[in-house]
């Protein structure tokens, strides 16, 4: 039936078959995590690494996102999110609103939905839009391609 739990100083985490939330404690975390539903930054600063098996996961309250060498598929969290994220495949943002960096290395993202901002890093970031349609700010971008939405 899946687990929830708060963490604090764990450097590697998997989740099992079930749905897991994790909340991560309050003084900041750096974590690589696998098959896990949900996952909560706390007060602190919080560094997330991304299993290679590909991961479908909410994330809320973060500062950095690494995706793994799988695809990783994340929606962010309707509060509202300031994030930096590198190696993740497709992106779906919240309600609230979502300010989002890509790394350094360069991305190839898909961007669903509802991110209100996005800033590409020093590599070359090649964007896809969801078919739903998309407002927002774009900056350091080199390839953006449009979906069927308007």
């Amino acid at each position: 039936s899946g687990n929830s739990f708060t963490l604090a100083s764990i450097e590697t985490l998997v989740g099992g078959a079930g749905t897991d939330a994790i909340t991560i404690g309050s003084t900041g975390g750096t974590v690589t995590v696998a098959l896990i539903e949900s996952l909560i930054g706390g007060a602190g600063t919080d560094l997330v690494t991304l299993g290679s098996t590909g991961n479908t996961l909410s994330v809320s309250l973060l500062e950095t996102l690494v995706g793994g060498a799988g695809t990783d598929v994340v929606t962010l969290d309707s509060a509202g999110v300031t994030l930096t994220v590198s190696g993740v495949e497709t992106l779906t943002g919240g309600s609230g609103i979502d300010i989002v960096t890509l790394g350094s290395a360069g991305s190839t993202l898909v961007v669903v939905t509802g991110v209100d901002s996005l800033t590409g890093g020093v590599g070359t970031d090649a964007v896809t839009l969801g078919s739903s349609g998309s407002t927002f700010t774009l900056t350091a971008i080199e390839t953006l391609t449009g979906g069927a939405g308007t």
